[in-house]
């Protein structure tokens, strides 16, 4: 894949910075995700750091306010667990601190169990669906721990939609 040649410009750093303010027009974005980019575009170091310092000291770029923007999507939108938003807050460069304390935020005073719940209504589309086999139990259960939901919140939602009282195997 070929790089982007930066803009011509006198000031790399002015020119790294005004690059960076229409990324963010776009879309919020992590720091590490804003020194990807420009590194992509072939910007030096010293203007991207100077860019991303300044674009800090103005308040464009916050990564708390990212990474709890981006674990409200992922709870409320996507429909995933603690786990699958703390991976994917990682992953966009929050440092675990960060994710931890915006993922928090994000949740407020909603239990786990309501979050699974709110994932199967999304899943089935709203229809309240109940099943009977075993094997339809695991699939579930493979389905929303794969979204990263915990055992401890993902049986007991199970076990009241199923219209028997089905344990997980060790398959799980």
């Amino acid at each position: 894949m070929p790089q982007d040649k930066p803009p011509s410009s006198d000031d790399p750093s002015r020119a790294a910075f005004a690059s960076a303010l229409r990324m963010l027009a776009l879309r919020d974005l992590s720091e590490a995700q804003l020194r990807e980019r420009l590194q992509r575009k072939n910007f030096p170091p010293d203007a991207v750091d100077a860019a991303l310092a300044r674009l800090t000291q103005e308040g464009a770029i916050d990564d708390r306010r990212t990474a709890v923007s981006r674990a409200r999507t992922e709870l409320f939108v996507r429909g995933r667990g603690r786990m699958r938003v703390l991976q994917q807050l990682r992953a966009i460069g929050i440092a675990p601190e960060t994710a931890e304390e915006a993922l928090a935020d994000a949740i407020g005073d909603l239990d786990e169990t309501t979050l699974v719940e709110r994932a199967l209504n999304r899943r089935f589309r709203g229809r309240v669906v109940r099943f009977e086999d075993q094997a339809e139990f695991r699939r579930l259960y493979r389905y929303l721990a794969g979204q990263g939901f915990s055992a401890s919140a993902i049986i007991p939602v199970l076990r009241a939609r199923s219209r028997r009282n089905f344990e997980p195997q060790d398959d799980t």
